[in-house]
């Protein structure tokens, strides 16, 4: 069957096993990339601004910068 499955299929097949190897913890050729987030709260604070006040000076949705 595998002779038959077009590039792209076997390619998507492939894909889904690294990704099932690398959620398991095994060592595979996946490529991962970490973000590390600025605190914004500490940021904040430091320089003296209210939520509302850092929000509308960073173009940052409130709601967003409460739920971070």
């Amino acid at each position: 069957m595998v002779d038959k499955m077009s590039e792209l299929a076997q390619n998507i097949i492939a894909g889904l096993e690294d990704a099932i190897a690398h959620a398991s913890g095994n060592k595979n050729n996946t490529r991962t990339t970490n973000y590390d987030f600025a605190d914004a709260k500490s940021i904040r604070k430091n320089l003296k601004l209210s939520q509302s006040e850092f929000a509308k000076i960073y173009g940052i949705p409130l709601n967003t910068l409460q739920n971070w």
